[in-house]
């Protein structure tokens, strides 16, 4: 139930209560005495209850006395009795209940109505704090309210004031020490004779009034004082704005915040990480002995020692006494200072930077005031040692920068944007560039300022980075040198700084792998063309011997055709692995001693069929065909071959083709030119490159130019082409450098292991695949060979054991696994007389010592020469 309902119904209940309690005494008074006055006991308590309770209570209470008179009158009550008070009693109960009411509620609107006032008014004393005094001498009394007995203290006299001073200020000690200000007004009332009747006096508590204008002065004071403190920090700010270095600032910090003080002595230190300690950095007031004492102090040692290790501030208000300055008491009293006042310099980053002291010559403790200044003071000193370690720092990080971006191997420029006045976007010019962009860029630094030179790509990346996420990368080519530069920009500070990096080599090399990639893919289109054109006359041929009507003729002729053909291509491969090891820096010459005649003739004897069935003039030139020459003869005759091959093959035929010998200072030289179908100058450059073709038809694998210039700088030379355009003709000069000694011996040969006078009848063969080998047999069996074939490693070693070959024509690919594992499991056979040739092909230097080191007695490459096997069987 809401409280305010609560308090309204509460007087009606009482009422109710009070009206049953009468009813109940009335009841107990007609039982013991039998009187019947049911109307006169109720009328007290409505009278009561108007006064108590109001209105309505009291009407409640009527009620209940006219239900009560009823029950008497009417129920309990003789027919006489009733007839005669039946209509009396209530009419004048109901009368004097309305008089009752009336009166008691009007008694009570007074009397709430004077109690409320005097509330009110004791209210307005106690909060306002007034009090009023009263002597009536008429009446001889006295009057002091509540509110003047609590302003004076309750047992304190009134002092006495004269009647020419209506207001008055003043003062009144309270019992407790306090003091409490009063303001006051008498009034003194007199007769006709002017003997005074009454005496009233006022008092107002102005206490608060009085702390107010107290406050306000002692405010006025320390806003004048702060003022002051305002105009001296503010001079110190532009004096530190104008100071050149840390230590002018920091002297000019501590002056201020001495003078602060009121005094004339201080230090400032700073920390020392390595040291742990700090070190003196600027002194005010102190004598060079003092300074020299000052010049380290430990942490935790006297003031600025605990100040530094606590990081809070440390007062010392007497040096005399306090204990953690007791070893610098020899220090104050020759310097004459008595207190201490140190505060630590934080950094905001929280690092300590050092520590700030104030010594004042006699014991002192600091106000509030001074403990402000000191922080103040104390937060622009570490500021600014702060800012001098930032600033040292970042010059230290520019130089290393400075230093790093001009030796980058790296070009850096850095841009920044013009704005023209004929409109509003923006212009570049290069403000810093490194030695090595002024190198890229073949300019000054004076050059590199001027804007006529930056060109497009770099304007729109400058004018791109603001508004992009991430670097922009470009590439682009430096007009003038045709240099290739891949560029990397991103913003710095409203400008644009772009990393340079020379790729012209890299593009070079891609356009390079490019083109050789061409070449390779011509290649293998050529070599398959090579390859099937001696496969096509083999298939043949072996159709031809294949057959039962062929005569003896045709199979001769077929088994010459596969011979030629297989040579063909023998030669073919071997020219492509000599290349591979050459490429591969594998390749060992066998130099002697030789005369130039010697190779013209090898080399003459392999080309003549090629340039007769051209009907092409061949003239050689030969100033002394006995000069002695140290290179391999067969490389050498080979450079010769391919020169003349290629000759021969872009002359037209009955071309002309001239060789010539010619002896120049520090070497030979050997010259093949033509009149055939020639070349670009440019294509010179590229024409010894492998896989590289003249453009022409029967250009061949593009292999031949690039084995002779391998193998002529394997002599220690040169080869170059010259043409004076198509059509013109073509020369190429090969260069040899005279020996500076005579080469070592030529290597002796090996000799054979198969010089045996008797011939090796029993012959195995092993090998996977199974055409080779059946037709290695067949060949083997016309030369009078009794041979067994095998397929496998497995096959291959019980034919070992049970064949008991002579030799062993053994396929390294057939152990699988391991090329050599068959060939040690034969070896542990103990056959001395059985004679192991490997078969493979790969026949590269390293692949043939493998296989001698393994346990084989000579190594063959694939396909094996028929002569050559025959030689070794015999």
């Amino acid at each position: 139930m809401p409280v305010s309902l609560r308090f309204q119904i509460r007087p009606y209940l009482l009422a109710l209560a009070a009206a049953m309690l009468m009813a109940g005494l009335h009841y107990a008074v007609f039982l013991q005495w039998q009187v019947r006055a049911p109307f006169l006991v109720f009328v007290p308590l409505v009278l009561a209850c108007a006064l108590r309770f109001g209105y309505g209570p009291a009407l409640l209470v009527a009620a209940a006395a006219f239900v009560n008179g009823y029950f008497y009158l009417y129920t309990n009550a003789t027919p006489m009795l009733a007839l005669l008070s039946g209509s009396f009693a209530p009419i004048a109960f109901g009368l004097i209940a309305i008089l009752a009411i009336f009166a008691g509620g009007r008694l009570r609107s007074v009397s709430l109505g004077a109690s409320e006032t005097l509330q009110r008014l004791k209210i307005v004393q106690q909060h306002a704090g007034v009090g009023l005094f009263e002597i009536d001498l008429d009446l001889q009394s006295v009057y002091v309210s509540e509110a003047m007995w609590t302003l004076l203290g309750r047992e304190q006299p009134m002092r006495r004031n004269d009647e020419g001073v209506p207001l008055e200020e003043w003062r009144n000690f309270l019992r407790n020490g306090k003091v409490r200000w009063l303001l006051s007004r008498v009034n003194v009332e007199r007769d006709d004779r002017g003997f005074p009747l009454r005496l009233q006096c006022a008092a107002l508590d102005i206490t608060e009034r009085k702390q107010a204008d107290t406050a306000l002065k002692r405010t006025r004071q320390e806003v004048s004082q702060q003022l002051s403190d305002f105009r001296r920090l503010h001079a110190l700010s532009t004096e530190l704005l104008e100071s050149p270095d840390l230590s002018s600032q920091l002297a000019a910090i501590l002056d201020t915040l001495a003078e602060f003080h009121d005094t004339h002595q201080g230090i400032i230190s700073l920390y020392d990480e390595k040291r742990g300690g700090l070190v003196l950095h600027t002194s005010l007031g102190f004598s060079e002995s003092g300074k020299h004492s000052l010049e380290f102090v430990a942490a935790g040692e006297g003031a600025s020692g605990l100040a530094c290790s606590e990081r809070k501030r440390i007062i010392v208000d007497d040096t005399r006494t306090a204990p953690c300055f007791r070893e610098y008491q020899h220090l104050a009293e020759h310097e004459g200072f008595r207190a201490v006042h140190s505060t630590p310099l934080i950094s905001v980053s929280g690092k300590l930077m050092g520590v700030i002291s104030i010594h004042v010559p006699q014991p002192f403790m600091p106000d509030e005031r001074e403990v402000m200044l000191s922080d103040l003071c104390a937060r622009k000193a570490a500021m600014l040692i702060e800012r001098a370690h930032a600033r040292r720092l970042a010059d230290d990080v520019e130089q290393r920068f400075r230093t790093v971006v001009d030796t980058a191997a790296l070009g850096f420029c850095l841009f920044e944007p013009v704005c023209k006045e004929t409109g509003d976007t923006p212009e570049f010019i290069c403000t810093y560039a490194n030695a090595t962009a002024l190198s890229y860029f073949e300019r000054t630094s004076e050059g590199m300022q001027s804007g006529d030179w930056v060109g497009g790509d770099i304007v729109e990346a400058c004018r791109a980075v603001p508004h992009m996420d991430q670097p922009v990368t470009f590439e682009m080519r430096v007009p003038g040198n045709g240099r290739r530069l891949r560029a990397v920009a991103s913003p710095a500070d409203g400008k644009a700084a772009i990393w340079f990096r020379d790729v012209t080599i890299e593009k070079n090399q891609q356009e390079t792998l490019l083109v050789a990639d061409r070449r390779k893919d011509e290649f293998l289109a050529t070599l398959a063309h090579e390859l099937r054109n001696p496969l096509a006359p083999i298939r043949h041929a072996a159709y031809i011997i294949s057959r039962v009507e062929a005569d003896a003729g045709q199979k001769e002729r077929a088994a010459a055709v596969i011979e030629r053909q297989v040579d063909t291509m023998a030669r073919l491969l071997e020219d492509l692995l000599e290349v591979a090891r050459i490429t591969s820096g594998k390749f060992e010459l066998k130099k002697e001693r030789i005369t130039v005649s010697s190779v013209l003739e090898t080399a003459l004897e392999t080309v003549r069929p090629a340039m007769d069935a051209r009907r092409h003039r061949l003239a050689v030139e030969v100033p002394n065909p006995e000069v002695m020459i140290e290179a391999d003869p067969l490389r050498l005759s080979q450079i010769l071959c391919n020169l003349l091959g290629n000759a021969a093959k872009f002359t037209v035929e009955g071309g002309d083709i001239r060789l010539r010998v010619m002896i120049e200072e520090g070497g030979s030289v050997f010259e093949v030119s033509d009149n055939g179908i020639g070349f670009d100058a440019d294509a010179a450059a590229g024409m010894f490159e492998l896989f590289a073709q003249n453009g022409q038809r029967g250009g061949g694998l593009g292999i031949g130019l690039a084995l002779a210039k391998g193998l002529a700088e394997l002599h220690g030379g040169r080869i170059e082409a010259e043409s004076e355009g198509p059509g013109k003709g073509s020369r190429f000069r090969v260069f040899l450098p005279w020996a500076m000694e005579q080469a070592a011996a030529v290597d002796e040969m090996k000799p054979s292991l198969f010089s045996q006078t008797s011939a090796f009848k029993k012959v195995l063969v092993a090998d996977d695949n199974r055409d080779a080998a059946e037709m290695l047999a067949e060949m083997l069996i016309l030369q009078g060979k009794q041979v067994h074939v095998t397929f496998d490693g497995k096959q291959a070693m019980d034919a070992f054991e049970h064949f008991s070959p002579d030799v062993t024509l053994l396929d390294l690919s057939i152990a699988k696994a391991d090329d050599f594992a068959l060939t040690r499991r034969m070896r542990a056979r103990k056959a001395p007389h059985a004679k192991l040739i490997a078969v493979s092909g790969r026949g590269q230097a390293k692949d043939k010592q493998a296989a001698i080191d393994a346990g084989f007695d000579q190594h063959l490459t694939k396909p094996v020469d028929p002569q050559l096997l025959r030689e070794l069987l015999q």
